[in-house]
């Protein structure tokens, strides 16, 4: 903002840079089947990658579902899946479609242990990374998973 021009002139020049753009506006109820398409994505892929473990009856799968409400998405239920892993559990957890820096959030939980598993795209996940003094998100990948699922679970 320039520094002669007073915050009405500014909301005035951007109202008519919005117009002059004529961005479409928000499917909103099409992000939230984006949205829970790619959770079922990424339980999918979940699934594949352990299902040696699950053929050997090291890890149980639940499904389940959370209700959550997000402005813009309103009041909707997402799929969960919950990781028997013996005397060990990890739920996942999906929190926001809505959320910084990324497409939308899973919660990965076991105990008070917590990670973050972040869409970075349409078709993308990483695990976020909290280090001391920076964050990072590395690509989900079964070996990524896996690290996670020891971390979790320790």
């Amino acid at each position: 903002m320039p520094s002669d021009e007073n915050l009405t002139e500014f909301l005035r020049r951007r109202k008519s840079e919005a117009q002059d753009r004529d961005d479409p506006p928000v499917d909103w109820e099409k992000a939230k089947q984006d949205w829970l398409e790619g959770i079922g994505g990424l339980y999918r892929s979940i699934r594949e990658w352990l299902s040696g473990a699950e053929g050997e009856g090291l890890v149980k799968f639940r499904q389940g579902t959370v209700r959550i409400s997000e402005d813009h998405l309103g009041m909707y239920d997402a799929p969960t899946l919950s990781l028997d892993l013996g005397d060990k559990s990890v739920d996942l957890v999906p929190s926001f479609r809505l959320t910084l820096g990324a497409l939308g959030r899973v919660n990965a939980f076991c105990g008070a242990r917590k990670a973050l598993i972040l869409r970075s795209d349409d078709v993308r996940w990483g695990i976020g990374i909290r280090e001391p003094g920076a964050s990072r998100i590395v690509p989900l990948t079964e070996e990524s998973f896996q690290d996670l699922l020891k971390d979790l679970t320790r």
